[in-house]
């Protein structure tokens, strides 16, 4: 009766004086079961109404849709390399054939099956869609594909490097091409190396070998490589005495006579190699065998020894006795003979016998040549001067002397 419409302003009729029946005649309940279909069916029935004096007909006529199913979609991951497969056969539920497939990049296939080659199709969202049929609408079942690529650990490889270089970076041993997504085992142990990193100490031996597995836990197998390192060992010089030098020698590392070829450094740790011509301190240093290879061996310290002025008879600082300013080049000066170059921060003041300043020399200025330099410029007379020599390096004292100027 709800599918009726009034004629008027009358409304229909709801009453036992009112009958349904189907087209055969037969009479037939108001509540009306609608039946499974195949695609669509048409009804027709008729409605009476008879009071005894008027009797009213109305025919009813309509069509039943089936609502076409595309089923239900899931999740669903492959490798690559796996077999060219049904997407239809992957819907579960109940599912019409009449449907088409869509998909990332442009995919379609028109059958219901839509056949999918993972080796082809990409990752994404595969959508199968059931036409609409009549007032039912289009229904869209969605399977979630996921295309695993195969893992690519390339192929068995070895390396040699010296076990002074401390640490070696796995990861860039690994040739152009190969996937950097996996992790480095050693061979016989399931705790990957942190960050790839191989410490080199820590290998007992003279070689080790170094398992690479990529392992995505997807649906792809995985793949794995053996690299197999080969540490070379530099046998180390031998410990050496302590080193003396007097500060005036102006002793640099080259001074040093180890028999072996060696890297100097500051300290057990430091990366700089020392060039051979460093000026020597007191304190420790450190040399490392190496060979031709560039491999160094563990270092080794040497202690080295400066030995102030007067710490031994040889020791002495010798400054000249006399200064003869004639332009004959003997003596013209009071030359330091290269000693500037010991003490950069020397000072050198020179006195006259009533112990008045007239000279005053650092590294830099002229050498004293008879000629006043302190209150205005004026040659000296002839005579006994006084000088004093301040190293000024934190290590040697001050010491003075006399020497004579002739004219």
């Amino acid at each position: 009766i709800s599918l009726l419409e009034t004629n008027g302003t009358d409304v229909v009729y709801r009453g036992t004086k009112g009958t349904w029946t189907d087209a055969d005649g037969n009479i037939i309940p108001n509540i009306f079961l609608i039946p499974q279909v195949d695609g669509q069916a048409d009804f027709s029935f008729t409605y009476t109404t008879d009071t005894g004096l008027c009797t009213d007909v109305a025919q009813l006529d309509f069509t039943i849709f089936e609502p076409f199913d595309a089923g239900i979609g899931t999740a669903y991951e492959l490798c690559e390399d796996g077999s060219i497969f049904n997407l239809f056969d992957l819907l579960t539920g109940p599912k019409d054939t009449n449907g088409s497939w869509s998909g990332p990049q442009g995919y379609a296939a028109p059958s219901y099956l839509g056949e999918f080659d993972p080796a082809v199709q990409v990752s994404g969202d595969d959508v199968y869609t059931v036409p609409a049929n009549g007032s039912c609408p289009e229904t869209k079942a969605s399977m979630v594909i996921t295309v695993s690529p195969l893992p690519n650990a390339g192929g068995d490889f070895g390396t040699t490097v010296c076990r002074s270089d401390k640490q070696l970076n796995l990861y860039d041993l690994l040739p152009n091409g190969v996937d950097t997504d996996g992790e480095f085992l050693v061979q016989g142990s399931s705790i990957p190396l942190p960050g790839g990193i191989l410490d080199l100490d820590a290998v007992s031996g003279s070689s080790v070998q170094i398992e690479y597995l990529i392992d995505r836990d997807d649906s792809c197998t995985t793949d794995d490589a053996l690299i197999t390192v080969n540490i070379i060992d530099v046998t180390a010089p031998s410990p050496i005495a302590t080193q003396k030098f007097c500060v005036l020698d102006g002793a640099t590392l080259a001074d040093i006579q180890v028999g072996s070829s060696v890297n100097w450094y500051q300290s057990a740790t430091s990366g700089d190699i020392l060039p051979m011509d460093t000026r020597l301190e007191s304190g420790l240093y450190f040399m490392a065998g190496t060979d031709n290879q560039g491999c160094e061996s563990v270092r080794v310290e040497v202690l080295v020894q400066i030995l102030k002025l007067g710490e031994i008879s040889s020791c002495i600082l010798d400054l000249q006795d006399g200064v003869s300013p004639n332009g004959d080049g003997i003596n013209d000066d009071f030359d330091l003979g290269g000693w500037e170059l010991i003490f950069p921060n020397f000072q050198l003041t020179v006195f006259n016998r009533n112990g008045l300043k007239v000279y005053e020399g650092t590294r830099g200025t002229p050498f004293f040549n008879g000629v006043s330099t302190v209150a205005g410029k004026h040659d000296l007379p002839a005579g006994v001067y006084f000088y004093v020599f301040k190293p000024n390096d934190g290590i040697n004292s001050p010491f003075q002397s006399t020497f004579y100027l002739s004219k």
